[in-house]
């Protein structure tokens, strides 16, 4: 593992030109960046004028201060970025794009899924090739097409966005705001009883909205109207349409919880993950760890969502808040194991403590033989 390392101040402006496979950022405090890859010949960085440019023929991961500006041009494989929380821009991405703890975003083509769990600053995108998930932003969202499902919660701020698939949003328009979503199948939106918003709707399939003022024009369009009215939402399906107010049905309910847990249990294993890549001392691992350790807990942890995704759905009818899910639900004849245990086994690799093979055994052990 090559390593470069050039002081760049606190708010440096980076271009990272080219990256011919997976792209990993995270962003620290002081004043350093610290570019890894393979061998030193994949690898460039130079300083031309004001910015530093960074080019790497293969994956690479970069250190840089949290404030950096970043201009990201062409990434064949996927690009994970966290802790950023200057300007950063995405010309295009071959893989999945996953953004976590950012600042405002600009976001081209991307080819795979794209997930954003918490931005303080505005995100547009341009055009999504998967599914895209936004969570937890507090500026304006804006996506020309999304070609799969979209999910939007916890936005406070206007949303425009347009997806060939469904579509799951739950919105807090303020006052004076105006959003639209479109969607090619199902659009399932929920409202906090408090917002003060006129919602206007047209759908080709069924509509069920249960919200206070409910005018029904036809059929297949009508408004609806929250408080004053002070913000405004214009919702189009072309499959079924369902406009409800958050905290009242079961399955909005379920859905809900099912999201928060598979959000906090990631959350958890990103953090790990990235304190694993910064401490460079797994022996015989790649800096972006993508073929052993990482990607072992992501196998796992994919199959503990499909355990408690199928859980939550037996659950539906009852009180979400009366369930419990235990992460690492083992088959039949196993162990149950939760995520603190998964934490422990990174950082005993972390440590020397176990070697990756020992690692994949305790995963699979906690699989149940999976």
């Amino acid at each position: 593992m090559e390593t470069i390392t050039l002081e760049v101040g606190g708010t440096p402006q980076v271009s990272v030109q080219s990256v011919g496979g997976d792209l990993r950022i995270v962003g620290r405090n002081g004043s350093l960046l610290e570019a890894q890859a393979p061998f030193r010949e994949d690898l460039t960085v130079t300083r031309e004028g004001e910015q530093v440019v960074v080019a790497s023929r293969v994956g690479c991961l970069l250190f840089l201060p949290a404030g950096a500006r970043l201009d990201i041009g062409a990434v064949a494989g996927d690009v994970r970025l966290s802790g950023m929380t200057g300007r950063a821009s995405l010309a295009t991405v071959g893989g999945d794009l996953n953004l976590r703890g950012m600042g405002e975003i600009h976001l081209g083509r991307i080819a795979g899924d794209v997930r954003i769990v918490q931005a303080s600053g505005a995100v547009a995108a341009e055009w999504i090739g998967g599914d895209a998930r936004c969570e937890s932003l507090q500026a304006e969202l804006e996506i020309g097409l999304v070609e799969g499902a979209l999910s939007v919660r916890h936005v406070r701020s206007a949303v425009h966005a347009k997806a060939h698939g469904d579509v799951h949003a739950e919105l807090t328009p303020p006052p004076g705001s105006q959003s639209k979503l479109q969607a090619g199948g199902d659009l399932f939106c929920r409202l906090p009883p408090d917002a003060s918003v006129l919602v206007s709707y047209r759908t080709d399939g069924d509509a069920r909205v249960g919200l206070p003022s409910h005018v029904q024009a036809s059929g297949a369009a009508g408004t609806a109207q929250l408080g004053a009215g002070e913000g405004r939402l214009d919702l189009e399906s072309n499959g079924d349409l369902r406009v409800e107010l958050i905290g009242v049905g079961a399955a909005g309910l379920n859905e809900e919880w099912r999201q928060d847990l598979e959000a906090r249990i990631e959350a958890e294993v990103d953090a790990a993950l990235a304190e694993v890549e910064r401490s460079q001392r797994l022996g015989g691992l790649s800096g972006m760890m993508r073929d052993d350790v990482a990607e072992r807990i992501r196998v796992s942890m994919s199959r503990s969502r499909r355990r408690a995704n199928r859980a939550g759905r037996a659950a539906e009818g009852g009180a979400a808040h009366n369930v419990r899910i235990h992460f690492g639900e083992p088959a039949a004849g196993g162990t149950a194991v939760g995520d603190e245990e998964r934490l422990e086994i990174l950082r005993m690799v972390e440590s020397g403590a176990i070697s990756v093979e020992q690692a994949e055994q305790l995963f699979r052990a906690m699989e149940g033989g999976g």
